[in-house]
């Protein structure tokens, strides 16, 4: 069998659009040569407990025309510079060729799919979901770059748990760079946001075929790990994209997830906002390097997180305070100040925070080295994380008798801190990090705690005067409030009796 494509990795990003933008984005890439159609029928290879898809491995094979061809992609630090591999499988007659993992031996990617297939017998990998694909492709010569559409029209088909045969439609766009700078690919990518609409996915086609062969709805929320450069000593340039990436990676998941339609999107919701608010931290240090975004960009991305903020705000009152009173054997509660609210994807879809994520993946994909030494820049982060240890450990040392809106604060600075050390864990003592973390975690969360109370308290005092039953409310509010503020000062308490691990 021979290999396809000598390189290693792919560039691409994937966008979906309004099914009424169709006709026209097909007339446009038959209007850039895009003329033909190529059918594309493929079986992805897995374990039974779908180990592979878990692992972000796809392993296919795929029948492009009459030729067979295998297929290992597995990801990266970025959400779309993906280890690829193809290898032509000679085959006549009917059915599927048999696969060969051998025939990634020799590639990265290989060494990726062996190590998640460790003590799993061959026989144990069968076909789990097919997808059949029509395919119409157009190369598009850039300023900076030689880029190719795909657009994608078909259905992913896969045996549920009952062993029933379920599918789901694809209508989707792909923009994959053949040559030149990644800054085409999100040029173009842009311009098929601002022209048909269209909105960024990461879902893959393994992914989708994953959920519906289990029954599921969507992948699970994706949370923050901690980020890790490649070299011991980081140029400026990997530092910005290690940082960059580290915030993709959370953000693209749960918003493309929550733009599929998803109903139960409470987890996705709270792990995106998590993902916004660590990328406002990490402009404080792309500051640094002189890398800003523009003023419109900053108002789009805090309009978004304040938008995203009133569901959090609400699902408090629905998923805690509303159960803790009917367990109490209280009244149950309904505040006029917080309406049912549409579907978030109304606003992860609209062109200005489309806008606003590619601009985010441009900075996480720079095309030059940028100019700031990287001494000079460990020493400022450094700097940094030592100037917030000291103004939150001495505002810590006063819980109990500063106001909320300094408690407010402090949590805030809180929160900047743990981002910080989770972009720069590799700058910390790792044999301390996870103790560290798991004691600011607890500080955290019963500081998250008790903002939520604070704002219930906000938004139910102008109704307690029209609504009798609210006192009850009222009276719980407050009990826990100083349950959680004591709370809060023991976990603070406990954080700053460790020594600092930077």
């Amino acid at each position: 069998m021979d290999s396809l494509r000598p390189e290693h990795h792919e560039f691409e990003l994937k966008l979906v659009f309004p099914a009424e933008k169709l006709p026209a984005i097909e007339k446009f890439l038959i209007g850039k040569g895009g003329l033909k159609r190529q059918r594309l029928q493929a079986a992805y290879i897995d374990t039974p407990d779908f180990r592979l898809a878990r692992a972000g491995i796809a392993l296919r094979l795929r029948k492009e025309g009459r030729q067979w061809v295998q297929t290992l992609k597995t990801g990266t630090s970025s959400s779309f510079d993906r280890l690829e591999h193809e290898i032509a499988v000679p085959h006549r007659g009917a059915g599927i060729p048999a696969w060969s993992l051998a025939a990634h031996a020799d590639h990265p990617a290989g060494a990726i799919l062996m190590k998640a297939l460790i003590n799993t017998s061959a026989e144990a990998l069968a076909v789990r979901y097919s997808t059949d694909i029509w395919r119409r492709k157009a190369p598009i010569k850039a300023r900076n770059g030689v880029v190719e559409y795909a657009l994608d029209l078909g259905q992913i088909k896969a045996l549920d748990t009952q062993g029933k045969e379920k599918t789901v439609p694809v209508m989707e766009l792909e923009i994959e760079l053949l040559s030149g700078r990644r800054s085409a690919v999100i040029s173009h990518a842009l311009m098929m946001v601002k022209r048909f609409g269209a909105f960024i996915d990461t879902r893959g086609k393994a992914q989708q075929g994953f959920t519906l062969a289990n029954g599921i709805q969507s992948s699970p929320p994706v949370r923050a790990e901690l980020a890790h450069f490649a070299n011991s000593k980081p140029s400026d340039s990997e530092i910005i994209t290690t940082l960059v990436q580290s915030c993709l990676a959370q953000i693209l998941p749960n918003l493309s997830e929550m733009n599929a339609g998803i109903s139960h999107y409470d987890e996705h919701l709270h792990q995106l906002r998590v993902g916004l608010r660590r990328f406002k931290s990490a402009l404080k240090i792309l500051a640094m390097n002189h890398l800003y975004m523009t003023e419109p960009q900053i108002q789009s991305l805090n309009q978004v997180f304040q938008l995203l903020g009133t569901y959090r705000d609400s699902n408090f009152i629905a998923e805690k305070l509303s159960p803790a009173l009917k367990a109490s054997k209280g009244p149950a509660i309904q505040l006029e100040s917080m309406p049912p609210q549409a579907h978030p994807s109304t606003f992860l879809r609209a062109k200005p925070f489309q806008e606003l994520l590619l601009a985010i993946i441009a900075l996480g994909n720079q095309d030059k080295e940028v100019s700031v030494s990287t001494s000079a820049l460990k020493k400022r982060v450094l700097a940094m994380l030592d100037t917030t240890y000291r103004d939150t450990k001495k505002n810590a040392a006063q819980f109990k008798n500063i106001d909320d809106i300094k408690r407010h604060r402090l949590r805030k600075k809180l929160k900047f801190l743990r981002y910080s050390l989770e972009f720069f864990g590799d700058f910390c003592q790792p044999n301390k990090r996870s103790k560290y973390f798991k004691v600011m975690g607890a500080a955290l969360e019963s500081l998250g705690n008790y903002n939520d109370i604070c704002v219930a308290i906000h938004e139910l005092g102008p109704s307690v005067e029209k609504h009798s039953q609210h006192w009850f409310a009222m009276g719980w509010l407050s009990a826990e409030q100083n349950r959680v503020r004591e709370q809060s000062n023991e976990n603070l308490k406990s954080l700053y009796s460790l020594k600092k691990i930077w």
